[in-house]
């Protein structure tokens, strides 16, 4: 999917990172603005962060330039096209009744809740005894009840060696909170 900057360049910013891809504590990131806001985000720059790492600059410079980085974005892609995809089908077996929300992209799954069972709150609850992070939707949602009871589930930062283990616990605590309805 194209980024909407490409649609109207003169009237969107757009804005990247290497947080995901690559590690959070590189600080890279990107901005490609209109050009009517060069200059004062060039000077409010000047003013908040001056002290840039030049040797993370140049290390990335030359990840995007030998095409690395680009190789490196298919690789993951592939893998967390994996672990999603072994997510999905634990799902199906173990808690039939969540219905994932949302494109089959990114490191997140939205998981609607039926209607009736334990909620969110009460789901990340369990899984958190096991060590398991959710995160109920409701904090995040307007309107008073939320539309929707669900969990976002982040499957990107469990280590290789540990997802199939993480795997079968969320499976245990779903089957256990939801059964197999």
């Amino acid at each position: 999917m194209g980024a909407l900057q490409a649609l109207a360049p003169e009237h969107v910013a757009y804005g990247g990172t290497a947080s995901k891809t690559l590690a959070p504590g590189l600080r890279i990131g990107w901005l490609v603005l209109p050009h009517g806001l060069l200059e004062p985000v060039a000077e409010l720059r000047d003013l908040e962060d001056r002290h840039v790492p030049a040797l993370e600059q140049l290390a990335f410079t030359e990840f995007l330039t030998s095409g690395a980085y680009e190789r490196h974005i298919r690789r993951m892609r592939i893998r967390y096209r994996a672990r999603r995809d072994k997510l999905m089908a634990m799902l199906a077996t173990r808690a039939p009744s969540l219905t994932p929300v949302g494109i089959s992209a990114g490191l997140r799954v939205l998981l609607e809740l039926p209607a009736g069972g334990a909620s969110a709150a009460e789901l990340a609850e369990q899984a958190a005894r096991r060590s398991i992070e959710l995160w109920p939707v409701g904090p995040f949602s307007h309107g008073s009840p939320p539309r929707r009871d669900g969990i976002v589930l982040g499957y990107g930062a469990l280590p290789e060696h540990d997802f199939e283990a993480g795997l079968r616990a969320l499976g245990d605590v779903l089957e256990a909170s939801l059964g197999r309805s």
